[in-house]
């Protein structure tokens, strides 16, 4: 038994919808004070170097609104910037690492951990504290992405941007909401076209009994096409009732894990 959605950009959106009443940072960044008039490269230097407090994310919203009003080019010049000046410095690493492994103790373990982060990374957590600025650094990384294509220094910085995303996107935070008449008509739309799981001809009514376990498995990026695949796991006839105890599966093409595994209970009235 199987249902198919080929158009798996609608669900994504749906999802999206969803992670956004948790993610909910105030809204989008709106820049509403006075403009600094350093280059970006200075202002996102000063926001590494000066205290995480208000005045430090005054300068991440300076930082924010300086990047907005940037050509190309010169976004590709603020990317070399960070490639270049804010890397890790290898000779900080090797003393780093010796020495943890002549004491391998925690003071010279978080020595080496801070000498394996890059500046950048600090730049960018600084910059995420402004609210709003999640939407941006993701459209920040898509610059990148866009930009740095072919260039190994410009590709190297797209891994700092993944590892602080996969930290902060959890998907262990994520929430669940009934399809209903009320949802959004896309889904309602492909749901009806490609739902296949039969019913039997004398069944009056069904009724979704609910979830007995739901696990979240692997992240559904954006325009993932999606299937869902239940499995019938048991029968159950009682007087005029049919419980159908199902496995419920939600894959991602080409992903090797699925992205939801859920028991599934439904309960049909037949004749």
């Amino acid at each position: 038994m199987g249902a198919r959605c080929g158009d798996g950009g609608v669900l994504v959106t749906f999802w999206a919808g969803i992670l956004s009443s948790v993610f909910d940072r105030g809204g989008p960044f709106r820049f509403s004070g006075e403009r600094d008039p350093r280059p970006i490269e200075d202002l996102a230097d000063a926001l590494v170097s000066e205290p995480t407090d208000v005045a430090g994310r005054q300068t991440a919203e300076q930082v924010l609104d300086a990047y907005g009003r940037l050509d190309d080019e010169a976004r590709r010049a603020f990317f070399h910037h960070l490639a270049q000046t804010m890397d890790v410095d290898p000779e900080a690493v090797r003393a780093s690492m010796a020495a943890y492994e002549a004491s391998p103790d925690r003071a010279s373990y978080r020595a080496f951990l801070a000498a394996v982060d890059p500046a950048r990374q600090e730049l960018i957590r600084r910059i995420n504290r402004v609210a709003g600025a999640t939407k941006e650094l993701v459209n920040m990384r898509a610059d990148l992405l866009r930009l740095g294509r072919g260039d190994p220094a410009l590709e190297a910085i797209d891994l700092d941007f993944k590892h602080l995303f996969q930290s902060w996107f959890n998907r262990g935070f994520l929430v669940l909401r009934p399809i209903n008449w009320e949802s959004h008509a896309a889904v309602m739309e492909k749901i009806l076209a490609y739902e296949a799981v039969p019913v039997p001809e004398s069944a009056t009514a069904s009724i979704n009994y609910g979830f007995d376990r739901i696990r979240f498995l692997s992240p559904v990026r954006s325009g993932a096409r999606l299937r869902g695949r239940f499995i019938l796991r048991g029968l159950e006839r009682g007087d005029g009732v049919l419980t159908l105890s199902l496995t419920a599966i939600m894959e991602c093409e080409g992903e090797e894990r699925p992205a939801l595994a859920a028991e599934w209970i439904v309960r049909l009235s037949v004749t």
